[in-house]
């Protein structure tokens, strides 16, 4: 990695800053999209067997595709995450800055823990709720089991990612280098 870097214009750090203020902002449409479309799943899924129009081990399938979506909301809200951090730490670097200034003011907030909450409850209570009541019964096939244990190990890695990495915005920061 070159040291000997010139530093950016205020064009091309401007320039910069819009696209990825954009990136992030399509990323976030995206984690809109995949929780919606996670809680229709659940919903729809849920109906059809509360409904009894279709076999009750379809259940199973709710832990599966709810925790997926949720890591693939997760993986953007890392990506979202780094960008976020990249231009506090790297771009912009003068005041006034509102980059600067929410990080400031963002961990105070109640939000954020009842925000990470809702996320936990959205991606992993479903999956849990269904593998708790969903428990395949003694005479289920092999492949209900290997598909609920699949759920088991799926809903788990996602709750643990969540816990772990969820409600602490500087869990993966890096430090500001020296010369900064």
């Amino acid at each position: 990695m070159p040291t000997n870097r010139s530093p950016a214009t205020d064009e091309a750090r401007l320039a910069e800053f819009a696209a990825l203020k954009q990136e992030i902002a399509q990323r976030g449409s995206q984690q809109h999209a995949l929780m919606v479309f996670n809680l229709t799943a659940v919903a729809a899924v849920a109906g059809l067997v509360l409904g009894r129009n279709v076999d009750g081990s379809l259940i199973l399938a709710i832990p599966l595709l709810s925790s997926a979506l949720g890591l693939m909301w997760f993986g953007h809200h890392i990506d979202i995450e780094g960008i976020g951090t990249y231009l506090r730490v790297e771009l912009w670097q003068w005041e006034p800055s509102w980059e600067h200034w929410i990080t400031e003011h963002r961990n105070a907030r109640w939000w954020d823990r009842a925000f990470w909450f809702a996320v936990l409850l959205v991606f992993c209570g479903a999956p849990v709720a269904t593998l708790a009541i969903g428990l395949p019964k003694h005479d289920a096939s092999l492949v209900e089991w290997l598909i609920w244990a699949a759920g088991v190990a799926l809903t788990l890695s996602t709750t643990a990612r969540f816990l772990l990495r969820g409600g602490n915005p500087r869990a993966a920061e890096p430090q500001a280098s020296a010369s900064t």
